[in-house]
């Protein structure tokens, strides 16, 4: 666990923002964190005291042995919705290829009639020149409102994920980190909660980011638990509103260039559901999909 709690400078963002962010490798590690640590003032509830109601409509289960047993053992009811997607992602890529093809004068099959002819391109190969090693740090922002029901939080997921596979597919290492802010009616203050759901020396495992990148008891379960135990942290009539009720686009690339460095890229679920792969394209512009 990391932890970072300093105030920015945010442009056009009026005093700056206090910053009180903690960084994890895993969401069991959240869990054995929080549990060893107080309840913050003015909260009455704790979501990892035993035993625990949960508001199924709102947090996609009805007790919190069921985050803790998808935090263990991934989403198990929908990992292979995912899977299908991944395949269904790699046959797109694949037709793309063979759809993209050159003559050039290296490449994967042989043109046998340039060959014969003693042409210098005798060779088929793909318009798309893998850029190799450059690692992409994606953000991926699950501040959906309270109304944005499971299964769209699942449909924003796996379009970033479809995102991500042709990035790699093209030799970029992605990753991928995704988040919560937590934020008083104020806004003086930013609480926000990371998890890392993959490196860019990590090959995608489906049954890893299942549960923190696309079911939304990971952030209004287990993150409100976090937001119970952060020290400092005050209930003022909930937990907060998303960040982008009253950050624009730039200021939240702004906030999140000063934690993350000027390579992060930040993707906003809410837009990934209104704008789709226009929005991730607009998100990702300068890097080749």
């Amino acid at each position: 666990m990391d932890r970072v709690f300093k105030r920015i400078e945010i442009e056009g963002y009026p005093n700056g923002t206090e910053v009180r962010m903690e960084q994890f490798d895993n969401c069991r590690e959240i869990v054995q964190v929080c549990k060893n640590r107080p309840r913050a003032s003015g909260f009455d509830k704790c979501h990892f005291e035993e035993g625990y109601r949960c508001d199924k409509d709102f947090e996609g289960i009805s007790k919190m042995s069921e985050a803790f047993d998808m935090m263990n053992n991934g989403w198990c009811e929908k990992v292979d919705t995912l899977k299908d997607s991944i395949k269904n992602v790699q046959q797109k890529m694949a037709s793309e290829k063979i759809s993209g093809l050159k003559s050039d004068i290296v490449g994967f099959v042989p043109i046998v009639p340039n060959a014969l002819m003693g042409l210098p391109n005798s060779m088929l190969n793909t318009n798309v020149k893998p850029k190799k090693n450059k690692v992409i740090n994606i953000l991926y922002g699950l501040d959906f409102s309270c109304y944005v029901s499971t299964d769209n939080i699942l449909k924003a997921g796996l379009k970033v994920m479809s995102a991500i596979m042709r990035l790699e597919a093209q030799g970029f290492r992605v990753r991928l980190t995704a988040f919560q802010s937590y934020n008083p009616r104020d806004n003086r203050f930013q609480h926000i909660l990371t998890v890392r759901c993959k490196s860019e020396d990590q090959p995608l495992d489906a049954q890893r980011v299942m549960f923190p990148m696309f079911h939304p008891a990971m952030f209004r379960s287990i993150g409100f638990g976090w937001y119970e135990t952060l020290p400092e942290s005050t209930y003022i009539s909930g937990y907060g509103t998303p960040i982008y009720h009253y950050m624009s686009e730039k200021q939240i690339d702004d906030m999140m260039a000063k934690l993350f460095g000027r390579t992060a890229i930040y993707i906003d679920g809410s837009a990934v559901l209104d704008g789709g792969e226009d929005y991730i394209q607009r998100r990702l512009k300068g890097v080749v999909m």
